[in-house]
């Protein structure tokens, strides 16, 4: 692989064009605002997003210091960007999810403030070169020990 962190960028460049979309396409009117009525299916699909979010964004930045994607990321530069994608997904799943939640519970605070929580995470694991250099060296901290 030629320029493994044009890839990550390219990827993460995506994630925040879908929601720039999302976003976008519900502001100016286009998709319409839809409330979910009731209260028990506004709390369920707010758990939802909730739960996603507090699961998903420490699993994410977290992840390279597992056994498996620390092996196979130290190994090569491929299974560097694997799971570096495998990471970006686990912050977008969120973030997509909780911004979409947001126009149809009418603007439901929570899923807005938990899209926004796991856009603020992608800053954590913008990708470089050193960053890269960093998180496929040997002596990085691993949960192992």
């Amino acid at each position: 692989m030629r320029n493994p962190t044009l890839v990550l960028r390219l990827s993460f460049a995506c994630i925040f064009l879908t929601a720039a979309l999302v976003i976008g396409l519900f502001e100016s009117g286009l998709l319409t605002y839809t409330t979910i009525d009731g209260d028990e299916p506004r709390y369920v699909v707010g758990i939802v997003g909730v739960g996603l979010t507090l699961a998903l964004l420490p699993l994410a930045l977290k992840l390279l210091t597992f056994a498996l994607p620390r092996h196979q990321a130290s190994a090569s530069v491929g299974g560097y960007v694997r799971w570096s994608l495998v990471r970006q997904a686990l912050l977008a799943i969120p973030m997509c999810f909780n911004l979409v939640c947001y126009y149809l519970l009418g603007r439901h605070a929570t899923s807005g403030w938990m899209a926004m929580m796991a856009a603020v995470m992608f800053c954590f694991v913008w990708p470089t070169d050193g960053r890269m250099r960093y998180e496929r060296a040997s002596d990085y901290p691993t949960s192992e020990r």
